[in-house]
């Protein structure tokens, strides 16, 4: 019982990595793709490249 509960552990820790990686990777081709809803927009959120 445990070992299948490790293996879907897994199984879901690895579509989540996977899928958190895809995002960002969009996200850097598309710039500016998230808004900043600040009253102050001239902060960098502490990015380095915004």
């Amino acid at each position: 019982m445990y070992g299948m509960l490790s293996v879907l552990a897994e199984l879901q820790r690895g579509l989540v990595m996977a899928n958190t990686g895809d995002g960002l990777a969009a996200t850097s081709i598309r710039p500016g793709s998230q808004k900043c809803v600040c009253p102050d927009r001239d902060h960098r959120h502490g990015r380095e490249d915004a």
